[in-house]
């Protein structure tokens, strides 16, 4: 994964693993990337891995895809991720930290959030459960439910 933005050819199945990622997700994605250009795929021989290995590889139609490299249009964009700091700043203090964030409100970041291994099912039923039985968008009750944490 260090010579991840470099152009030599990066394994599916190893980047797919690091990925975090659904499996769908990464499979368009990096279908949707070699659609535009960024990214170049290859087959190649599948002798010596495993079915495992396999059936981490990204397939189109009967075609298996085994590798992909970065090709110069995907070298044009700054494909290096910014490192994040070791110890992110604290938002602003706020005197009234129960006030409801609003867009620009001073103190407050958005933050997106991405929650893995939650069945689609479970999302739906938490967000049906927070309009019916409180009256919240989700993100409310996530707020809530983070500053109530924060509390103790």
């Amino acid at each position: 994964m260090d010579q991840l933005y470099s152009r030599e050819n990066h394994r599916l199945d190893q980047v797919r693993a690091k990925a975090g990622l659904h499996p769908k997700v990464f499979d368009k994605t990096i279908l949707d990337m070699a659609r535009v250009g960024t990214i170049e795929l290859s087959t190649g021989n599948l002798k010596g891995l495993t079915r495992a290995e396999i059936g981490a590889l990204v397939r189109k139609g009967e075609t298996v895809y085994v590798t992909f490299s970065f090709t110069e249009i995907g070298k044009q964009y700054d494909m290096a991720p910014e490192p994040d700091p070791l110890f992110p700043s604290a938002p602003e203090a706020d005197s009234n930290p129960e006030a409801p964030a609003g867009a620009g409100s001073p103190g407050y970041e958005t933050r997106v959030v991405i929650l893995q291994g939650l069945l689609h099912s479970e999302w739906e039923l938490f967000s049906e459960l927070c309009r019916t039985t409180e009256n919240k968008a989700v993100e409310e009750k996530l707020e809530e439910l983070i500053r109530q944490y924060l509390r103790g």
